[in-house]
């Protein structure tokens, strides 16, 4: 992983090709294999089924591998060219993968997931309330006209990698016995958890919660204070909530005070 990831910020031009990459498998180690995998699709798949369906496993488990070792459930076409990139050389055939993963309903284009998203006002409230959180916020730079949108730079979900990490959240915390918690630091939690795979990954938090408020396994309310009257907090494992959790959140946060305090 630490020799993938230099080589991701670095030239991979300069890489050894002989490292065969996590994603990759034995594919890549024989040259005359990469040159065919990392080539165009054919025009359909009538004109050469066995290529067609070796290409599209391919890269379609790749792409599944790499999202599942980072733990990002989005990401662009441009991300995965960054990151496919060996010895100087990029997938041809990504364009038309995502097209049939998509059509096979594997993917799911982020502007659709934010319209069938039950709560869609917070993500823009973070937008602009989550200046304080250590996490690195880029959603403004997402947020456009589609007709003027590269397909490059669109953002897919990964829709099973979306559902493992939303549960994994949920088991977590439910192993840890925390029902109630404070939005910045759930989403702070999420955000360590994960290895960026590009620009789209640093969304990888705020998807996760949408999916778990979507799927009415959390809810979100305000706990405003005198220092932050735009404070939220998380429900975990419910749809709903009443004062009484207002209240205990409350109290948990003023006993984490002190205890940071008292250190």
């Amino acid at each position: 992983k630490q020799w993938y990831q230099r080589r991701v910020r670095g030239n991979s031009s300069s890489s050894s090709n002989n490292v065969v990459p996590f994603w990759g498998g034995p594919d890549l180690q024989d040259e005359k294999s990469k040159s065919i995998l990392y080539g165009n699709l054919p025009h359909s798949r009538e004109i050469n089924a066995s290529k067609w369906d070796r290409m599209l496993n391919f890269w379609q488990t790749a792409i599944f591998n790499l999202c599942r070792q980072y733990n990002s459930v989005s990401f662009s076409i441009n991300d995965l060219k960054a990151m496919f990139t060996l010895g100087g050389l990029s997938p041809l055939c990504l364009e038309r993968v995502i097209e049939e993963m998509e059509s096979k309903g594997y993917i799911m284009d982020e502007e659709t997931f934010q319209t069938e998203s039950s709560q869609q006002g917070w993500t823009v409230w973070a937008v602009n309330k989550m200046v304080k959180t250590p996490i690195s916020w880029a959603w403004g730079k997402f947020i456009s006209n589609p007709k003027k949108k590269n397909v490059a730079n669109r953002v897919y979900i990964l829709k099973d990698v979306l559902r493992e990490q939303s549960e994994f959240v949920i088991n977590h915390f439910q192993k840890e016995g925390i029902k109630l918690i404070e939005l910045n630091e759930l989403l702070k939690f999420i955000g360590d958890k994960q290895t960026s795979i590009g620009i789209s990954s640093v969304k990888t938090p705020q998807i996760i919660i949408d999916c778990l408020i979507h799927e009415k396994k959390a809810v979100i309310f305000d706990i405003p204070s005198q220092s932050d009257p735009n404070l939220k907090g998380v429900k975990l494992g419910s749809s709903s909530f009443d004062e009484t959790d207002v209240g205990i959140l409350r109290l948990q946060m003023t006993l984490q005070t002190l205890e940071r305090q008292q250190k």
